[in-house]
């Protein structure tokens, strides 16, 4: 964690750097184009020292003074926005560059963290984690339905036949997802079933809305919230969690459970509930498992909610390694 929070700050370093010298380039442009304007910000620069010199020197004179500053600065500024407009400019063209707005490229938005702060931990966590590699091979583009069984479990349809429904129930909810519909989603099956595939394709699917994402494992994050919950670390885990657009929890049931990351889970479950966050969810365990190891508090949530895919059939990676091998 230490070492995206470092990177997220480099960004930033890098932002106010870039941005400071798209300024002067623009400066530069305006000087020789427009030299009023020159003169006018050393003019801007000389009323500078002298309020300095008199707030040192002549204290009494001071308001008398700043009136007089405030005027003169008043008439030189809007003489240089008539300037800038009048050569086509935009008003703003010489005031400061900011990828963020609301921080000014600070991370700190007020007394809190930016949200751009928490979008460039999520968008780092994900470039770092490798997703980026695996989304472009695992999305609707590269689904294959061939390498799904036709042939029928029981009583049941397909494999193959089940994973095209899936695909397609996948794509409506994410090409409908919006506050009003989260694309709340539990991948249940066993192992090789293509739980994390069909995840990856929705993930990807939200991600190219322009969604922030958050990618982690579920033993992976529930080790940081007790972290954080014991004072052990001060990892931004619970804030990924609940500010992130969209949250995917790979593998939940492999943690190991306790009443602190129920009491969390359920916390974190509510509040991306009410706020209208989509959450995906994977998980070997059958929904009767997962409503009985999570309690009626998360179970209900989980019910009501969410809307369970269970894939099944052979395990996909066991047949296509003996497939290539033949």
């Amino acid at each position: 964690m230490d070492d995206i929070y470092s990177a997220v700050g480099r960004m930033y370093e890098k932002d106010r750097l870039d941005n400071a010298d798209i300024l002067e380039r623009r400066r530069r442009e305006i000087y020789k184009k427009i030299p009023r304007i020159h003169e006018i910000d050393d003019i801007f620069s000389q009323i500078s020292l002298q309020m300095a010199r008199i707030a040192l020197t002549n204290k009494d004179a001071m308001q008398e003074k700043l009136e007089e500053y405030k005027k003169n600065i008043r008439l030189l500024n809007e003489e240089k926005t008539a300037l800038l407009t009048e050569n086509n400019y935009s008003e703003d063209y010489l005031q400061p560059v900011y990828t963020c707005e609301k921080c000014k490229d600070t991370g700190v938005d007020g007394t809190k963290k930016c949200s751009c702060f928490y979008n460039r931990i999520i968008m780092q966590n994900y470039v770092l984690s490798g997703m980026s590699d695996i989304l472009r091979k695992e999305n609707f583009d590269t689904f294959d339905k061939e390498v799904y069984s036709d042939i029928p479990v029981g009583d049941s349809i397909s494999p193959r036949e089940n994973a095209l429904k899936i695909a397609k129930k996948i794509r409506k909810m994410t090409d409908e997802q919006s506050s009003e519909k989260p694309c709340n989603i539990i991948f249940t099956g066993q192992t090789g079933t293509g739980k994390t595939f069909m995840c990856n394709c929705a993930a990807k699917a939200l991600l190219d809305k322009g969604l922030s994402l958050h990618y982690t494992s579920a033993f992976g994050f529930f080790n940081n919230i007790n972290e954080k919950h014991f004072g052990r670390s001060d990892n931004d885990e619970y804030t990924l969690a609940t500010e992130c657009d969209v949250l995917v929890i790979d593998d939940l049931g492999v943690e190991i459970s306790s009443q602190i990351t129920l009491k969390y889970l359920l916390d974190i479950i509510n509040q991306r509930i009410r706020s209208g966050r989509s959450t995906i969810i994977t998980t070997n365990q059958s929904l009767k498992n997962l409503l009985n190891n999570y309690g009626d508090r998360i179970a209900s949530r989980f019910i009501q909610h969410y809307t369970v895919l269970n894939l099944y059939g052979q395990d996909i990676r066991t047949m296509l390694a003996a497939a290539k091998n033949r």
